[in-house]
């Protein structure tokens, strides 16, 4: 799309499309009095190509020649993306019948003038252009908006939610699902890798982890860096009995990994603290989930490292630590 500066810190480029000696001619040196730049346009059949080439904030069209190929040209330029959002003007000399005027607004035109009265038109283009203004300021704090939404919730390195997401998806999860298993991951001897290759290194590893994550996960779970090398994976609504299965196969993906040899390690593995949780346990905290899924987590690191220790909610709090995976299993 076209992407220009608010014009409260620039002047306007208005095009204007007429035959030579037409009205729109004529308002030419006013509108350049009052600051604006102006482009001159003959052809209404090349009004799209010429919007486009320009970047213009405003269309101005006479439609004192051949009326239906001026509507056309409305049409088209609000056919495409580029030209939905620039204001379009058309203006005659002489008096239009009430049906052309309804014609040409329907068509998506913005306003339509007939008449000689230039200082009018003149009023009437800075009304739109201020009306588009207004827009290009809403878009602009819109986008400010979701940048800083998106900052305060991603991981800037891995792209992944952070602890904020991670916590709000948590608290949707465990309302709105059947199930819910959740595995806090946490890279064996990570500081072993930025000692040793440096923390550019380091980064490689976090954010080729976090991708071999996210593509395990299906479209509705949640992956989030949940701080320095530990993730977070959440699992909704799959059946209990598969959260083990899909816990082991989280482990695996991380085994699995082959890293670029020469920049870092070429190979990582990790230790996986995981709670199953269904609706049928009641409720449970974020806080209770996430203290239970951290201890089951030293639990594996206490007992070994890369390797799997699994919390039941209701059941026995720790299952005993997974071995590591055999060939069969990491298939």
């Amino acid at each position: 799309m076209i992407s220009l500066p608010p014009l409260v810190d620039r002047a306007a480029r208005i095009l204007i499309s007429s035959p030579e000696g037409g009205l729109l001619s004529s308002v030419r040196s006013t509108l350049l009095e009052e600051g604006h730049e102006v482009v001159l346009h003959r052809d209404a059949r090349s009004l799209v190509a010429a919007v486009l080439e320009e970047r213009v904030d405003l269309v101005l069209l006479d439609v004192d020649g051949p009326f239906e190929q001026a509507l056309e040209a409305v049409g088209d330029l609000r056919m495409v993306d580029e030209g939905r959002l620039v204001p379009l003007m058309l203006a005659s000399c002489s008096a239009r019948d009430e049906f052309d005027v309804v014609r040409g607004l329907l068509a998506g035109a913005d306003d339509f003038l007939t008449g000689t009265r230039v200082r009018e038109l003149a009023a009437r283009v800075l009304v739109q252009l201020r009306n588009r203004r207004d827009r290009e300021l809403l878009r602009y704090a819109e986008r400010e908006r979701g940048e800083l939404h998106n900052a305060a919730w991603t991981d800037p390195l891995t792209g992944l939610g952070n602890r904020r997401a991670a916590d709000h998806f948590l608290k949707e999860a465990l309302v709105g699902s059947e199930s819910v298993l959740v595995m806090i991951t946490d890279l064996d001897h990570f500081k072993h890798v930025n000692d040793t290759w440096g923390h550019a290194a380091g980064d490689r590893v976090l954010q080729t982890v976090g991708a071999a994550l996210r593509r395990m996960a299906r479209d509705g779970d949640q992956v989030a860096r949940f701080g320095g090398e530990e993730f977070l994976v959440v699992i909704r609504d799959a059946p209990t009995e598969r959260h083990r299965a899909i816990a082991e196969r989280l482990l695996g993906s991380v085994r699995s990994l082959s890293l670029p040899p020469g920049v870092g390690p070429t190979s990582i593995t990790a230790s996986v603290g995981a709670v199953s949780w269904s609706a049928s346990d009641g409720v449970l905290s974020v806080t209770e989930l996430f203290r239970l899924a951290d201890e089951s987590l030293y639990e594996a690191k206490r007992t070994g490292r890369d390797r799997l220790v699994m919390s039941s909610i209701g059941k026995e709090r720790v299952v005993p630590a997974s071995e590591p995976l055999t060939d069969e299993v990491r298939r």
